[in-house]
Order: C-alpha cells, then structure tokens, then sequence
C-alpha cells in the first residue's frame, strides 16, 4: 500500500536535536529554530524534522516483537510488562535515578535551608549570621534552579520512555493483527481493535509519568517525617493521623476508578464498533431513512458509557479535591498540637512544616494516588492489550511443494472448531499447471472457502492441502484502499510499464481510466467509494494478475460486470493472459465453462461432481441441464484492437486532506462548550466557587503568617495588655484561642467548598460532552454522502474515540487545573505584593517577561497540537483498510509492506509529537529559570526590607512554589487552548453541510400508495468541484410513485450488514414479529438460519463476513422484503448468486414486489428483459428509455448491448422480449375468460395465466367507487390490455390493501366467437 508519507511528500530537514551539545539539549536550545518559524507562519508539514533514529518505529517494534515472542517461548503466561522491560529497562533505570535525585536530594535540601534562614529571625537565636543568612538563602534559589533544570530533563525523558512504549505497543498489535485467524477475527473488531490504539495505548502512557511515586513516595514520607521530627518535635507528626486516615481513602478510590476504566473501555468498544459499521454502511443507513434510529441507539450505548465514566471521573474529583485541602489540614492539626502544648507559633516550626507538609502531600495523597490509579489502569490496558496477542493466529497447514500447481485430497474443515458442522468435507480439488479450473454450486455452498483452503486461511482438521508456486488471489468482494488507481494495481510491486499497460487492457479499464479526471492517478477514495462496483471489481482483479505468480485464485471476478466485459476478461485475461499459469475460477457465468479444463461443482460444503465439461454433460446428473442451457450462451471472440493503448500520463490527484484551522482557538469554540455544559450563568456560578476556594486557601496561607508575625511581636517586645496600647486590637481580639478558631474555621470551609467545587465543575463538563458527542453523531450521520465520500473512516471515527475520549477524561481535569492554577497564581502575586509591596517591581517585570515567551510559544504549540492530531488519523485509517483487505494483504504477502507503511505514520507522528513535547519542555524550563530569578530577586528584598520571620517565610515559599505552579499553571493553559482542538475538531463535525430537509417536500396520501418516479431536467455532480454525473436527465416511471426515503428500498450491489443477530441485521428495530421475517427467509435462507445454533439470534461477525457474499445479499433482500415498500431499487443485487438461486429471486421479486415500482441495476440482462421500461444511459445522459422490445426493434444502444452477448444468447433474450411485450410487460392486466353460459355479472379478477378474453361485452370498475375505467361493447378479443387507455393503472381510492377489479360481461353473441381452450381460469392477481 503506497500510502502518502509526508517523508515522501517533502524533503525534511535533519532533526536539530541530531547536532545539539549537552548544554543545548539541557536548555532546550535546539527548539529555538523551530519557534522562530512558528512565530513568523503557521507550521505545516513541510516544517516536520525527520524521526529521530531512537524513535524510529521500525527499531522499536522490531525490538518489542522479538521480546515478546521470547515470552511466548519461555511461558505459559507471557507477560507483555516483562517485554516492555527488557527493552526499555534502561530507560526507565535512568528515569528512576533522575527521580531519586530530584525528590531525595534537591527537594529535601529547600526546607532544611528554609528552617536555618527562619532561625535568623528568632529573637532568642545567637548562632545563625547574617552571612550565614545569605548563604541558606542561596542554596534555596540554586537548589529551585537544579530541580528547575534537572526536573525537565526528567520529564522529557519520560516523555520519550513513553512516546517509545506507545509507538513500539501500537506497531506490535497492528503486526499481530495482521497475523489473526479467521477465528479470531470473528472474537474481536476493528472498532475494539482502535480503541486498544488509542484509548488503552493512552492509559498506558500515562504510567511512565507517575510510577516512580510507587516506590519513591513511601520512602520519601518516612525520610520527611523523620527530619519533621528532628528539627520541630513530635507536635510536627500530628498532621500524619489526617494523612494516613485520607490517603488509604484516596487509594480506595483510586482502585474503584480503575475497576470502571475497563468497564468503560468494554463500552466504548461497543460504541467504536458500531461507529465502524454505521460508517461502513451509511449509504443504506441513509437510504432506508435509519438516521434517527440509529442515533437512538448510539446514544442509548453512549449513556450507558457516560454513566460510568461520570462514575470515575467524579472519583478522580473527589481525589482532586483532597489534595487541595490535605496539606493545610495537616499543617493545622500540627499547629493546633504545637500551640495547645504550651507553644507559640513561630515561623521556623511554620514554614519548615509548611514546606514539608506540601512536599508530604505532592508525594503521598497526590503522586502516590494517581500512581496506584494509573498503574491499575494501565495494567487493565496490558491485559487487554495480552488478551489480543494471545489470540489465534493464522498457522501454516498447507505441504509446500516444488511443483506447480494444487492438490487436496479428503480434506475436511470448519472455521470455528466450536460449529458443530463442517464448512468444507470430503474435499478433493486439482489443479496442474496451466489448467484452468472453474468452480461452481450454489450460495452458500463452500466455494470462497475452497479458496481459502487453499490460502491457509481456512486449517484442514482432516486430509491435507499442497501447494506449488507463488499464489495471487482477487478477492469476491473487492479491496481498495484510499490511494489512486496505480497504487491500488501496483500494490508495492515494482512499475513494469509494459506489463502494467497489457493488464490494464486485458482488464477492461483502459476506457474507464480515460474518463477519469486523472486517468490511473485518480484518487479511488477509501474502500473504493468514488467507483463503480465493476470498476472496484475490475481494479481488484487487475491488482491479482499484475503480480508475479504461479497461481491465480479469483473468486468471481466476473459477476460485477456486463456481458461484454465479462466475455473480454475471461478470453484476454484468463485465458489469454494467464495462459500456462493455474487458474481457479469461481463463477456464476455457465457460459464460460465449456472453456475450461475441469468443473468442480460444489454442493453444501462437498464437491458433488467434478470432472471436464463434456464429461459432466454426459452424467446423466441433475447438473447438467444447467450445462444444456449454458448452450445458449455464444462464445464467440469479442474484437479488440491488438495494439497496446499508451495510458495517458496525469498528474497525481491529491487526496483531500483533514481540514484544519489555523490560528488560536476561537472564542466561539470555548462558547459553544460553555453553553453545551448548561448556561452562562451556570458557568460564572462555577467561577464564583472557584474563587471563594482559593480565597479560603489563600486565606489560610495569609492567617498563619498574620500569627507569627502576631507572636513574633509578643516575643520581641514582651508585650503585655497592662502596659501597652499599641497592639491593643489584635492582642485582644486575636488571642491564641480565637486564632484557633478563626484557623479551623477558614479550613472547614476550605474543604467544603473544594469538594463542592470539584464535584459540579465535574458534572458540567459531563453534560457538555454528552451533549458534544450528540450533536457530533447527529450531524454526521444526517451529513451529506459527499462528506463520507472525502473522510476516511479513520478520520472520523478518531474525532469520535480520540477526541471525544479527550473531551471525556483530559479536558475536564485541565479545565480545572487551568482555573484552579490560574487563581492560585493571581493569589500568590497579590499575597506577595500584599504583604511586601516592593515586591511588585519584579512581579510586574516577571509577568511581562512570561507574556511575551507564553505568546512565542503558544504560536508555535498551536499549530504543532493541531499537526499532531491530523497525522493520528492517518494511522487509524491505515488499521481499518488493513483489517477489510486482510486476505489480499495474506495473500499478496505484502504484510511486510503494510507494516512498514504504518511504521511510516507513526515516523511522522512521532516527529510531531515530540516537537511537541520538545515545545513544552523549552517553555516550562525557560519559564521556571524566570521563576527562579524572580525567588532570587524576593529573597532579596524581603532579606533587605523585611523584619518580620513571617513575612519572610511566607514571600520565600509563596515565591518557591510559583516556581513549578507558574510554568505548570501556563503550559496547562496552553495546554487546554492545545486540548481544546478536540472541541474544535468536535464542534467542526457539528457544523458539517447536512442533507437539506427543505428539499423534501410533505405529500398526499395516495402519493405514498403507488411509486411514480418522475425526473425532470436532472443534473447531478458529487461536488461542485466535480463534473457533471447526471446530465439533463428527463425520464418519467409510472406507476406507483414514490420518493419519501422511507418509503424506498433497496438491495445494494455491496451488502452492507451489521454486527450483531441474524434478526436484527433484517429488523433493526423491533417493528416487526418473528413469524413475519421467518416469512421472509423463505428465499433459500430458511433451512440454512434454522441450521444455525441460535437460529434468529445467532450473532453475525463484523460485516457479515462468517456469511457469503450470496447469503449476505440473500439477507438484503429479505430485509426489503420485510419492509415491503413501494419502491424497490436493486443494484446487482443477484450478482454473487448461482444462476438456478437467480432465477427464484428474480420470481421472489416479481410476486413480491408486484404492486411495487422496480428500478433495477443489472449485467446479467435476461433478469431485465421482462421490465417495463430500460433505461439506457451513457455518459450522464439517458440515451433511450422505453420497452425493451421496442428498444429491440430501434436497433439502438440497447439492441447493441443485447447482441454483445452473442447470436443465441441476444435471439433469446430478443424472444423473452417480445413475449412479455405481447404479453403487456410484468404490469399486465390479467382478465378471466366469462363463458357464454354466465350471465352478466361480476367476477373478481385475481391469480390468471390468461392475458387476453374473448367477450361479447366487458366493463372494469373498480369496487371502491363503481367509477367505470374500461369498457367494450361488442364481441372482440381484448390482448393485450396493455392497449387500454393509461388510465386503467389509476383506478379507485388509494389503499394498501390489494385492490381487484372487476368484470361485468354480456351474454356472448356466439359461443363460436371463443375458442374452446379457454377455460375459467378463478381469480386473477392484478398486478400494478
């Protein structure tokens, strides 16, 4: 598959990262060039830095795979954290070691510093100097600016661990994908299949961020606790009873939130998969007017996957919320303890509690938590993830051989070793080299299953298979992937022009590729979409014969075209072109088997007869009257030119690709998610518990410094109320009592409002995301075809789990972090300044300064965010044409190309992605230096200006923590402008072109009853950029009319069906009884429903693909059948069937469907010469339209079609023709004859084989309103009435009750004037 790699598309320039020194890659100076340009244009693909070599997928996976396969080898268990391990145990060694430096080292070392600066201030110290002073205060900022540095070096290396596991994990499914049993496909979905890929991969690359807090935490609290003990007491370890009643909460909530992430990947794998199918299907969805339904279903699914992601979502708040109070909580118990044992607060006790109390909380009730949650999660994603690669697998059974050719001998073979019968028994099938072979039976019978015999795909329980040779195979149902002409015939061999332009020829698509825009580089659109279903047929089959091989499996090849082509294929193509290979024909067309070697006929899973044609024509076997009627086809030579027609060279059509906005995200976006989540006013109500939050924190951290300050007094200046009035305020109304309950007070409400908080922050975004994905579904459902037609299923269905998936879990928390991080900034720098004003200077200065590289960065972040998200689809895509075509790829053995083909998107991805992370890190790390320098500048101010230890400690740490929460609080909200794509690319769904309802206008009752198709001055093109399909068409089809979608049916030439029973692909939503749809199964799918374990309810596989492709169409039609419609369009629809299987539908449709309209698409032209009227259209245009008898005698288009398939076959089709012409077409008029012995009176006409009546006098009425519609009166021979006024087809009230008419005759004038053959025939069936 020569998919459009952006590495081909452009040259790229070598990553900066390849020529970076240590320093530049500590400081991230390699992300400069790339800033620059993001700063002046919109970055493109054409700006993508080539994959590094470390992240080369092919490396990676190639690696991943060969651990793996050691774990299958080594254990009965294989373990995919074990392979992981191996090849990543280094990695992660580096990750843990940078961890333990950071948190044991650097972290510690602040506070210890911190405690010795505040003992400077103590009125009662003597031994810490001013100098002394400097230097703890020096070691605060270096060791802010080692955590600052070292930190993102930590995390950008995590962040490639991770980017690594997920694109070495991805790779590694998508190749066992490729390796999976028929069996296993029908375990598992394509749906199922990109959920491991993006949701379960997600959940997994969230580990590597938070597993070190697994075994760092624990190690971490005990090393604070035990330094929280030496330097403050143990009044210090109070605040440990909250921590370690709360933290096993958290834990257990954190477990619960786990348990509902696999039941919610279970429900959005049902989700996914019926997304699949609906896009898969979307032209029959559309047609039967489905839409609503269908969303009716999806959002039952969708709800009852909401109503656990609330679940865990609301669980992850709550823990969100402790972490928010924990901390303070702790430090007021230690407080309270410290003070009710006969202290006074002081600022070394405070801050160096404070201080480690935050670090105690970031580590045990914050890190620790998410690391036990991600860690389940994750591990519930590696099951998941085990359970796929454990799935079974494609197995060679065949015996190689050195000669050319085929041979079975008493195989037997079932596709599931659960079915209790066998799908092939008894088989014994040659083929020798050069021969062609045809097989042939009836649906349903076991023919495609032969030939996946003979592929491997299907493993003999009994007997065995050889093969010899190279093996090509064109598949019944055709593959195309979304790539031109070329490329879907090239397929990865190699360009022969010589030979490409025979095979184009002998294929039929020379004329074809002459009307394409682009000629052989036009765009086929994915699954072939934008063709014909004979030009998919034909490419496909081109596809099978341009390869080099020995033998050539093509699995009726013929059925989708007409006569003509069909005649030009089989004599250029196969016996032609592929003399002196072995050929295996699987067919329907009897006309060609007088030309090959052998027949295999095959009957219910056996082969009944085989043997050369005259052999079985001389049997003596049922069989062989189908051979006798074969004699009526001509198998004369069809002229062609002999020269090789040179391919007009075109320019490569480019593929449309996914829309995507530039600039930042529109304001208009965040409205739209505002007023999906509820109201404004909801949203600022929101806004206002957000900020009384941080108030009450705020507050708190303000309160603490008011009291040691408060204290500080009292110590210094031995102030009592006696002999003082200076602080007569405060030291009345703010004794240690009322400041306790001032204290517990503001903490009480502290975390009343945080839970409040989170909990309805929580519950908005839930109702905005229901709401997005809604009306996402809605619109795309209700989109025009010509959105489908442009948007591969990937693309789409990424919007629907990648997206929505981030507008689900990721954004709700940002959204939160942004507003919680942006209030807790604004508090700090108004604190800061609050308490010392000369601070503001560098405050201002600071923000300024972090503007101005948040706008540089934001530009550049924007663009790259939206890059990444357009090239994730591609990789989907990849996976769903993949998965459709698996038994082509297997048998073309080009897994090897479609693997590095996806390993090619992943590149490209990865590129992107980690410019990405590359851009946050530069910004986080240049961001924190200017924090640092910005704790520098306060240290000194508050050291040169400040008296009080309070004031001090409290600018120190506020200004310590703006550190981290300054670059953390503005990545976040560039992160959510990034995250907010998703709502974009949402909410651009939402707003695609739908289907005009105004088009569709209310009509009367009888309109519905009948089926009169009418167009008038037609012209038609899929888009505006398109030509013109249909060109002034004017054609009138009467009766019944009809037009109202739901009135219509239709059996189309690809079966669409849908995972799930056997019932609901015919009746998806409970309208009708089973008694009912039995009825309906009567066309040959009866006995073989009832042979099936569950009879009704037995489950189909994803697309019907444990059905054949007969037996799918079969069930089409039954489901028009049900539904019983006015109009019935069939679109070759009996084109995968036997001729005798044929036959009985064409009488099937024609009892059935006899009061209906019948609009029929055909190849096989003896199923349309009894039709009313042909429509013959060329190039757009109708060309000729009226009987096909008439057509006949014009010696027109349709005459000429008709002669094409040879001298007996068009003298036979011209008699059928003709009869059914005289005989009044399919809409005849059945009329009884009335002896002369009845006197006048009325008869009911019903079921008659009498076309015309001898009467001396006749009269039709019809018995609604007696109104007279024909009338005759002297003796004459009424046949055809085809010769009656027009008005005969509009007579009574509309009904849907079959209506009759009735005769009313006079005596017979001469019994004479009637021949004596004629007989009462009883009741005539009218058929309108």
């Amino acid at each position: 598959m020569e998919g459009k790699s952006v590495f081909n598309k452009y040259k790229l320039q070598s990553h900066p990262q390849e020529n970076s020194n240590f320093l530049s890659e500590l400081f991230f100076c390699w992300t400069i060039p790339m800033f620059k340009t993001g700063f002046k244009k919109e970055l493109t693909e054409e700006d993508i830095y080539k994959t590094l070599k470390r992240h080369d997928a092919s490396r990676l996976v190639g690696k991943l795979e060969k651990a793996w396969n050691e774990q299958l080898d080594q254990s009965v268990k294989p373990s995919l954290w074990k392979a992981i391990w191996k090849i990543f145990k280094w990695d992660t060694i580096i990750s843990m070691s940078l961890y333990f430096f950071i948190e044991f080292i650097i972290k510690i070392s602040r506070p210890v510093a911190l405690g010795k600066l505040m003992g400077y201030y103590l009125p009662t110290e003597t031994e810490v100097s001013k100098d002394d002073a400097i230097i703890y205060a020096s070691i605060i900022v270096i060791a802010s600016f080692i955590d600052t540095v070292v930190g993102h070096a930590w995390m950008i290396h995590f962040q490639q661990l991770s980017m690594k596991v997920r694109v070495a994990v991805s790779s590694l499914l998508y190749r066992k994908a490729l390796r999976l049993s028929k069996k296993a496909l029908n375990e598992t979905t394509v749906g199922h299949i990109i959920n491991l890929l993006s949701n379960d991969i997600h959940q997994l690359v969230l580990f590597y961020g938070t597993f070190n807090a697994l075994w760092a935490s624990p190690l971490q609290a005990v090393l604070i606790l035990c330094i929280l003990y030496y330097i403050s007491g143990p009044t210090a370890l109070a605040g440990l009873v909250f921590i370690l009643i709360l933290t096993p909460l958290q834990l257990l909530l954190s477990k619960k939130a786990a348990f509902y992430r696999l039941r919610i990947a279970l429900k959005t794998d049902e989700r996914i998969r019926y997304m699949s199918e609906i896009i898969s299907g979307i032209q029959v969805i559309k047609v039967y007017n489905w839409e609503q339904s269908f969303v009716k279903l999806i959002d039952a699914i969708r709800r009852k996957e909401m109503y656990l992601i609330k679940i865990a979502t609301y669980l992850n708040a709550l823990t969100t919320s402790f972490a928010f109070f924990i901390d303070r909580t702790a430090i007021f118990l230690c407080i309270v303890t410290y003070v009710l044992t006969g202290n006074s607060p002081n600022a070394q006790y405070v801050f160096v509690l404070a201080s480690f109390y935050e670090m105690l909380m970031g580590s045990v009730s914050l890190y620790l938590p998410d690391a036990v949650s991600d860690i389940l999660q994750s591990n519930v994603a590696i099951k998941r993830f085990e359970n796929f690669l454990n799935l079974e697998e494609v197995r060679c059974n065949t015996i190689i051989s050195k000669e050319i050719g085929l041979r079975i001998e008493k195989a037997t073979a079932k596709w599931s070793k659960e079915s209790k019968q066998n799908t092939l028994s008894n088989i014994n099938f040659t083929v020798e080299d050069g021969q062609v072979v045809a097989i042939i039976g009836p649906i349903g019978s076991g023919k495609s299953s032969l030939l996946q015999l003979c592929l491997n795909e299907l493993s003999v329980s009994e007997g065995f298979v050889q093969t010899g040779g190279r093996i090509s195979y064109a598949n019944q149902e055709p593959w195309l992937f979304a790539g031109t002409v070329k490329q879907n015939i090239l397929f990865g061999a190699p360009m022969d022009k010589l030979k490409y332009h025979k095979v184009i020829k002998v294929c039929a698509l020379e004329e074809d590729l002459g009307q394409f825009p682009h000629g052989d580089n036009t765009v086929v659109g994915e699954r072939g979409i934008l063709l014909s279903g004979g030009q998919k047929a034909r490419i496909n089959l081109a596809r099978a014969v341009y390869r080099d091989a020995d033998i050539y499996l093509l699995d009726d090849p013929l059925s989708a075209v007409d006569a003509s082509v069909g005649k030009h294929i089989f004599k250029h193509c196969i016996k032609d072109y592929l003399k002196g290979k072995c050929v295996v024909l699987v067919t329907h067309q009897i006309q060609y088997l007088s030309s090959v070697d052998n027949i295999y006929l095959v009957v219910n899973g056996s082969i009944a007869v085989s043997g050369s044609y005259k052999e079985l024509q001389a049997s003596g076997e049922d069989f062989s009257k189908v051979l006798n009627n074969e004699e009526n086809f001509d198998h004369e030579d069809v002229v062609v030119a002999n020269e090789t027609t040179d391919i007009k060279e075109e320019p490569e059509q480019n593929e449309e690709e996914e829309k995507r906005t530039s600039g930042k995200v529109s304001k208009e976006v965040y409205m739209r998610f505002i007023r999906a989540g509820g109201s404004y006013c909801i949203f600022l109500l929101m806004i206002l518990l957000f900020v009384l939050t941080e108030i009450f924190a705020k507050g708190s951290d303000y309160f603490i410094t008011f009291w040691v300050n408060l204290e500080q007094r009292r110590l210094g200046q031995n102030i009592s109320l006696n002999n003082s009035s200076e602080f007569y305020f405060e030291d009345i109304y703010f004794t240690k009592t009322i400041c306790i309950y001032l204290y517990a007070g503001i903490i009480g409400l502290l975390i009343i409002f945080a839970t409040v908080r989170s909990m309805s922050f929580i519950r908005g975004c839930m109702v905005a995301s229901v709401n997005l994905h809604d009306k996402m579904f809605t619109s795309t459902v209700k989109a025009t075809m010509r959105f489908f037609y442009t948007n591969s299923s990937g693309r789409i269905l990424n919007r629907f789990s990648n997206d929505i998936g981030t507008i689900d879990e990721a954004l709700p928390d940002l959204q939160m972090d942004v507003l919680q991080l942006t209030l807790s900034v604004i508090g700090t720098f108004g604190v800061i300044c609050m308490i010392s004003p000369w601070t503001l200077i560098p405050t201002l200065a600071i923000s300024i300064i972090m503007y101005f590289i948040r706008m540089v960065f934001l530009t550049t972040s924007r663009s790259i965010k939206r890059m990444e998200s357009t090239n994730r689809s591609p990789i989907f895509a990849h996976l769903t044409e993949s998965m459709k075509g698996l038994t082509t790829i297997r048998a073309c053995n080009a897994e090897l190309l479609l693997e590095k083909e996806l390993d090619n998107y992943q590149n490209v991805h990865s590129s992107v992605f980690y410019m990405f992370l590359g851009s946050n890190r530069a910004f986080a790390t240049w961001l924190d230096i200017v924090c640092v320098i910005y704790v520098l500048l306060i240290t000194v101010i508050a050291l040169t200006k400040e008296t009080y230890a309070g004031n001090v400690g409290f600018v120190i740490t506020q200004g310590m923590s703006l550190t981290g929460m300054f670059q953390w609080g503005m990545r976040r909200w560039s992160e959510l402008e990034n995250q907010m794509t998703s709502v974009e690319r949402v909410v651009e769904y939402i707003d695609v072109k739908r289907e005009s309802d105004n088009q569709t206008t209310k009509l009367k009752l009888e309109w519905l009853q009948h089926g009169k198709i009418e167009f008038r001055s037609v012209s038609m093109k899929y888009s505006s950029d398109d030509p013109y399909v249909l060109k002034n068409l004017n054609v009138l089809i009467k009766p019944n009319e009809n037009s109202v979608r739901s009135g219509i049916s239709i059996i189309p030439q690809e079966p669409i069906l849908f995972s799930g029973s056997v019932r609901k692909n015919l009746d998806p939503f409970d309208e009708y009884g089973d008694e009912k749809i039995w009825n309906v199964l009567e066309v040959k799918l009866k006995d073989f429903i009832v042979d099936l374990p569950a009879g009704l309810y037995s489950n189909l596989s994803e697309g019907g693909s444990n059905f054949s492709v007969g037996q799918k169409q079969l069930i089409c039609l039954a489901r028009a059948l049900l539904r019983n419609n006015k109009i019935l369009m069939l679109d070759e629809a009996t084109a995968n069937v036997d001729p005798h299987t044929d036959e009985l539908l064409q009488r099937t449709i024609r009892t059935n469907f006899a009061n209906c309209t019948v609009l029929t698409i055909a190849h096989r032209l003896h199923t349309i010469m009894d039709s009313d009227k042909v429509l013959v259209m060329d190039n757009g245009r109708a060309v000729e339209f009226d009987h096909p008898y008439i057509l006949l005698q014009k010696r027109g288009s349709f005459h000429d079609l008709v002669m094409e398939t040879g001298g007996k076959m068009g003298e036979s089709l011209i008699q059928v023709a003709q009869k059914e012409h005289n005989h009044g077409g399919r809409n005849i008029y059945n009329i009884i004859y009335i002896p002369s012995s009845m006197s006048t009176t009325k008869v009911p006409l019903g079921r008659c084989s009498i076309s015309g009546v001898w009467a001396t006098g006749l009269e039709l009425f019809s018995p609604h309103d007696g109104d007279s519609i024909y009338r005759k009166t002297y003796p004459t021979r009424i046949s055809p009435l085809r010769t009656c006024p027009a008005e005969l087809g509009h007579y009574g009230r509309p009904t849907r009750k079959r209506s009759r008419l009735w005769a009313e005759a006079e005596k017979f004038t001469s019994s004479a004037a009637a021949p004596e053959s004629i007989q009462t025939c009883g009741l005539v069936q009218v058929a309108r």
